[in-house]
């Protein structure tokens, strides 16, 4: 998530299986914001971050279910739906609606909705003044959105893709605002989609887009970084491997382990190593011949539109299931 000075993107944009919700839950969880203030601290990512899920199960942290989005949209215009999501967010609803907005039932959201619609100049009060006492105290709230196709936009309503289209002018309002933001994750089809971005300054959004993109250096990286931290017996095969052709691993004071920037950037480098250890939990066999990351993210390649950790982790299993027969499938190694 790039942060200021650098201009930050609200929308993200990745295709299915590339790690929307996976990047979500890393961001929601503190132990994995420690984790990439240490290990990558050209970040830059702040100490006073709050971070909170807007969509979801109210039971696992999120702010508000998908159907009562939807519940909502078919009785309210979306601009003050998500005001008052807005402004539950962050703490300063009216004392009426004080109660957590986990405990808020879709009667409690309506009412809201209506005090929002019904009071602009007081809710622009309180959201200024939140906004201010976040500024001075150099405080930054960003507020994840994942789902959206599978928990709206698959209801195929009118209002959910209209819910969709004020959510992305609410991020339009808030763009140059540092420290309350939107981050949303979601798939090519629906910033494609007019019903979404029909609406004046949508270029502008879809303009800074920022995409989640996977390159088979990115996966072989994602995959070492596992096999680095896991207390299995692989996992000390792998280290002791690494160390042995000279990759040092480098400890952070969390405790978890950091690969070396050659096995995190290097496809030369990663394939020597991959090719060393890889044989030994697929059971394909070794040989000098036999170059086993070329042939996976090869075939990868060739059969996906796109690459992304979900099809790597099934290419991975289904390698590990079939052993040596695997490597057999292949006469010639794909460029």
């Amino acid at each position: 998530m790039a942060l200021p000075p650098r201009r930050e993107s609200d929308w993200v944009q990745a295709a299915e299986g590339c790690g929307k919700a996976t990047w979500v839950a890393a961001l929601n969880s503190p132990e994995h914001r420690e984790y990439l203030r240490e290990a990558y601290p050209e970040l830059g990512l702040p100490e006073n971050l709050l971070v909170k899920q807007v969509i979801g199960d109210p039971a696992s942290g999120a702010l508000i279910e998908a159907k009562t989005l939807l519940a909502l949209a078919r009785h309210h215009d979306p601009s003050p739906i998500w005001r008052a999501v807005l402004l539950a967010a962050l703490g300063v609803q009216p004392d009426p609606f004080k109660s957590a907005a986990q405990q808020m039932d879709w009667q409690g959201w309506g009412a809201l909705v209506q005090w929002v619609a019904s009071n602009h100049d007081d809710y622009l009060k309180r959201f200024e003044q939140v906004a201010q006492r976040l500024e001075g105290e150099g405080a930054l709230v960003r507020l994840l959105c994942h789902g959206i196709e599978r928990d709206l936009l698959s209801a195929r309503e009118a209002s959910a893709f209209s819910l969709v289209k004020g959510l992305m002018m609410l991020s339009r309002d808030l763009r140059y605002m540092d420290a309350i933001r939107l981050k949303v994750y979601v798939e090519p089809k629906t910033l494609e989609d007019w019903y979404v971005t029909g609406f004046v300054d949508a270029s502008k959004m879809l303009y800074s887009r920022a995409y989640l993109a996977w390159r088979r250096e990115d996966l072989c990286a994602l995959y070492f970084h596992q096999l680095a931290n896991t207390p299995h017996q692989a996992g000390q095969v792998f280290r002791d491997m690494a160390q042995g052709l000279g990759f040092v691993l480098r400890d952070l004071p969390s405790g978890a382990r950091l690969l070396p920037h050659d096995l995190q950037i290097d496809a030369a480098q990663q394939a020597l190593l991959f090719n060393r250890f890889f044989p030994l939990v697929a059971d394909v066999g070794a040989s000098k011949s036999f170059n086993a990351y070329r042939h996976l993210f090869g075939q990868m390649e060739k059969t996906s539109k796109h690459l992304s950790p979900r099809g790597f982790t099934e290419a991975l299993s289904y390698v590990v299931g079939s052993g040596a027969a695997w490597r057999k499938t292949w006469r010639k190694e794909p460029e």
